[in-house]
């Protein structure tokens, strides 16, 4: 069994991949241009900073009329707006003004309602529109979405892991171990089963208290950023539901319980590297 490693700066980290089957190296090597090239399609499609992605595009004109949106536009949001039902907006990809206000997303003179919410966007179909001038930021999920996109072209058999900065996800998952990063200590990090297929993390890493506003996790209700001394870590069936779920459970630990509808587990590791599992 061959085995061929690679990585590449997308999604505004690092994607590491790695492939193994009975197959030569260039043919491994194939399979990962063509996962790559999924990961890729999902940059191009749904990146905040691409003022000509079609996020950019929608969040121009998806309030002055309803805009046709691709098929993976379509399933992520469809995605979000369930988890947004389920958890009473804690998962929220409305707040993307909070996000331009503290600089970490740029500002494309779009103007936003400040009352305006994930209430005010309407899917139907493929067409979406909004009810006032907001902003989507998909940056929330979107990244789990990528890596699921290329684990999806992998034929039967390829055994894979696709890691995008932290959202990972193995195609033979039983008996491995994935590293979680210890809070404050950024060079340590504890090995912990997986209990899924895939797994995400939310954290505050490289936060200290005094840079609490500059926090890409907002609370929607208050639109405060969230500073946490802890992580969060969510197993799922796939990237993107672990992607989404771990804002869910980093912004309020004691709603973990509605994972087991979704048949995802978290783990929360404070910074001394004490692990607990959320119920």
């Amino acid at each position: 069994m061959n085995l061929i490693r690679r990585c590449k700066p997308l999604l505004g980290t690092y994607v590491e991949m790695q492939l193994a089957g009975d197959m030569s190296d260039d043919d491994l090597l194939d399979l990962s241009i063509a996962a790559f090239s999924e990961i890729e399609k999902v940059e191009r499609l749904m990146s905040f900073h691409c003022s000509d992605s079609e996020l950019s595009y929608v969040n121009r004109m998806a309030y002055q009329r309803p805009c046709a949106i691709s098929a993976e536009m379509t399933q992520v949001l469809q995605r979000a707006l369930y988890l947004s039902e389920i958890s009473d907006g804690l998962f929220d990809v409305s707040i993307a003004p909070v996000l331009i206000h503290s600089g970490l997303l740029p500002d494309h003179g779009v103007a936003t309602d400040s009352s305006a919410g994930w209430r005010d966007i309407l899917l139907q179909g493929g067409m979406l529109s909004f009810n006032r001038q907001m902003q989507l930021d998909l940056g929330g999920i979107a990244k789990g979405f990528a890596v699921d996109q290329a684990i999806a072209v992998l034929p039967d058999g390829i055994r894979a892991m696709v890691n995008a900065g932290g959202d990972l996800r193995m195609t033979h998952w039983q008996d491995q171990e994935v590293a979680i990063r210890i809070p404050r200590q950024q060079s340590q990090a504890i090995e912990l089963p997986m209990q899924a297929a895939a797994v995400a993390t939310s954290a505050c890493y490289y936060l200290d208290e005094k840079d609490a506003a500059a926090s890409a996790i907002v609370l929607p209700a208050s639109q405060c950023p969230i500073n946490d001394e802890r992580s969060f870590s969510v197993f799922a069936a796939d990237a993107m539901l672990a992607d989404a779920l771990t804002k869910i459970v980093f912004l309020a630990p004691e709603r973990a319980a509605l994972l087991k509808q979704l048949d995802a587990f978290a783990v929360m590791v404070d910074e001394q590297g004490c692990v607990q599992q959320l119920q």
